[in-house]
């Protein structure tokens, strides 16, 4: 398998474009995704002029977004359908920087929980290595209208490519 931050084609990886589930995340996207190693989902990233800052560097907003999305999505991905989660806080990192055309994957781990929150991890890795990081706590709420069960759709999307 290709080194996943060396990939020219996400989809030569085994990364799908994921379809956009917010409006925000289809202003800066695509993203792309994969279920990797212990049934982990990832988000890939090509970072694009539009989401550079005046250095021409991925902006930190984005990279802070990003890493917002890998750890909800990692939550989702992991929940019953009928629920859903929102970010109560964010501490970010960063490490390095992303240029234009270069290919970032995020990852996150589920640190711990209670009954009604998610403590997660995650992290964005370039070609020189890990960009970002990032810890979160996130609050498990009851969906008004589940769309569909976040798991099985992702599933469903890597499958039908």
């Amino acid at each position: 398998m290709l080194d996943e931050a060396s990939c020219a084609q996400p989809p030569g990886c085994g990364f799908v474009e994921f379809p956009s589930l917010s409006p925000y995340v289809a202003l800066n996207g695509p993203v792309y995704a994969r279920v990797g190693e212990n049934d982990q989902l990832e988000l890939g990233f090509v970072v694009q002029q539009k989401n550079t800052n005046l250095n021409g560097c991925c902006h930190g907003a984005v990279l802070f977004s990003l890493l917002d999305s890998v750890m909800g999505a990692s939550i989702l991905y992991r929940l019953e359908p009928e629920y859903s989660v929102a970010t109560l806080n964010l501490s970010s990192n960063f490490l390095g920087v992303a240029r234009v055309g270069e290919w970032l994957v995020g990852r996150a781990a589920i640190d711990g929980c209670s009954k009604s929150h998610f403590f997660a991890s995650g992290s964005l890795s370039g070609s020189g290595g890990i960009v970002a990081t990032a810890t979160g706590t996130f609050s498990k709420i009851r969906s008004k209208a589940p769309v569909a069960n976040f798991r099985e759709l992702v599933k469903g999307l890597l499958q039908s490519a």
